[in-house]
């Protein structure tokens, strides 16, 4: 099991500003789906929800940035359900599901390809820090899913890196181009 020296982890928000305006993007305004363009990865998984009722939810996840995000459809009309941030989480292969009241009952089929993934960042401002339990449909795309988040809890999204590097160069090339001006319009005033 994952270690109870993690809880001491845990914080508000993410903590790179860019994802925290996502993050509170995607939990407030929870878009569509259509909006998450070219997502690193994305499929159906059952995940456990806590109703006794209906303990699994067919919903379809989206792999986008830093964050995970689910949609009761794959309409691309439908909204975003929830997110997870994905860097810093713990992943965990579960055989069975310990305190869950639908376990005994509801689990059996499900043991093969489940995986459990523990944030550090709650699931919205001022929400819990609920794991995200997900019954895949095969080992292939439970190994898939298990490998992405792990390198993205541990290196950050590939995306957003980009994305960091695309700022870092826009910045240089002004600042080399204010620096230009500055030179140019130095050089004429002493003539």
């Amino acid at each position: 099991m994952i270690s109870s020296a993690y809880q001491m982890h845990k914080i508000p928000e993410p903590p790179n500003p860019h994802d925290a305006k996502d993050w509170k993007r995607y939990t407030a305004d929870k878009p569509s789906l259509s909006s998450f363009s070219k997502p690193e990865l994305q499929g159906w998984a059952l995940k456990l929800s806590t109703s006794v009722v209906s303990p699994w939810d067919k919903r379809w996840f989206v792999f986008y940035g830093n964050f995970i995000c689910y949609f009761p459809s794959q309409d691309p009309n439908s909204r975003c359900s929830g997110c997870y941030y994905m860097p810093g989480m713990a992943v965990e292969r579960l055989a069975e599901i310990p305190n869950h009241p639908s376990a005994p009952v509801h689990f059996h089929s499900f043991k093969e390809n489940c995986v459990l993934f523990r944030p550090i960042v709650p699931r919205k401002p001022g929400g819990d820090y609920k794991d995200l339990i997900l019954s895949l449909p095969d080992e292939f795309q439970l190994k898939k899913w298990e490998e992405h988040v792990k390198f993205v809890a541990k290196s950050g999204s590939p995306r957003r890196k980009q994305q960091q590097l695309q700022q870092q160069q826009q910045q240089q090339q002004q600042q080399l181009a204010q620096t230009s001006l500055h030179s140019l319009s130095s050089s004429h005033s002493s003539q």
